[in-house]
């Protein structure tokens, strides 16, 4: 549970973006119009880079900190191929971890069926639409909307948000674009996550509502129990007492044609351990990279590995797994 408010925080941060006044709304514009993308190619990549409490996993012992020896740095990129317009794309998964690497294929050949392809299994597995809506979503518009107040308010503060003429060069070529920028300073990073620690508290009872419904909400060793308000606020203050943000940059650029083509952000995180929370990690820094290209131009999705080949209901692979 501990490390799923980590990644809330950090998420807080990538959904939020740098709301800032001025040039930011020609960034925001884009924004809108880069998600409204009919047809192309998109490409996000996500790498971490960990240190880990040396003495923590002497403590745990070996097997148990067996699966995290080696994990200092993980890379997953996510490139995606679609036309939107026939509900169709082809997406592709990539993980390494520099001692595992691993790829998979999802094919959307309609808007009813996602087929799944793993490299090393040689069957097709079907992914239906019911399937699909069965999946329960966490609905934190209304958390990520006060949290991105407060972030605007942090960033209007000292007008630190940037806009600049450039050329950057990408799948298309060389592209003129605009550069937007954002750097706070550690004290105005200080200063934003204690008034996260603040929403997170004061609107417990939608986020555990939210948890519940995305059915996070097991029994843990250390809640005793289904999570109630009073343990999910010594969790969030635990968290909030042995985590800092130690630095926070986003570089984005939008093409002449108002498309986000271009876009990183980079979170450092460093941890403490404390009498609530024991750290697995040091430190740790988060890297976004989001690429787009071949905007608004008809892909040509190949389907054919699936032509003539039994598709299996996923089920089958869930049976697998545990097996």
């Amino acid at each position: 549970m501990k490390r799923l408010f980590v990644s809330l925080c950090a998420t807080a941060l990538l959904l939020t973006g740098c709301m800032a006044d001025g040039g930011y709304n020609d960034y925001l514009d884009a924004v809108r119009k880069s998600e409204d993308i009919s047809s192309g190619i998109t490409k996000t990549t996500v790498s971490v880079q960990s240190t880990f409490n040396e003495a923590l996993i002497a403590e745990i012992g070996e097997s148990d900190s067996a699966p995290f020896v080696g994990l200092e740095n993980v890379e997953v990129a996510f490139l995606s191929r679609f036309n939107h317009d026939e509900n169709a794309a082809i997406y592709e998964v990539f993980y390494d971890d520099g001692k595992l690497g691993m790829d998979m294929r999802l094919y959307q050949p309609d808007e009813n069926q996602m087929i799944m392809k793993i490299p090393y299994l040689s069957e097709y597995y079907l992914i239906d639409d019911t399937l699909m809506k069965e999946t329960p979503e966490m609905n934190l518009n209304a958390f990520m909307a006060k949290v991105g107040v407060e972030w605007q308010r942090m960033l209007m503060a000292d007008n630190i948000f940037k806009g600049e003429k450039t050329l950057i060069k990408n799948e298309d070529g060389d592209v003129k674009a605009t550069k937007y920028s954002v750097k706070p300073t550690q004290s105005q990073l200080d200063d934003f996550l204690s008034k996260l620690r603040v929403v997170l508290i004061d609107n417990k009872e939608d986020l555990l509502k939210a948890l519940s419904e995305f059915n996070l909400m097991n029994a843990s060793s250390q809640t005793g129990g289904s999570l109630d308000a009073a343990s999910f606020e010594q969790i969030v203050n635990g968290v909030f007492d042995s985590m800092t943000i130690t630095g926070y940059e986003e570089v984005a650029y939008v093409d002449m044609d108002g498309y986000l083509i271009d876009e990183w952000i980079k979170i450092e995180l460093s941890y403490s351990s404390t009498e609530q929370v024991s750290n697995l990690f040091n430190t740790q820094t988060i890297t976004i990279h989001t690429e787009r290209w071949s905007i608004e131009q008809h892909q040509t999705l190949d389907f054919s590995p699936l032509e003539g080949v039994e598709i299996l209901p996923i089920e089958e692979l869930k049976e697998w797994s545990v097996n």
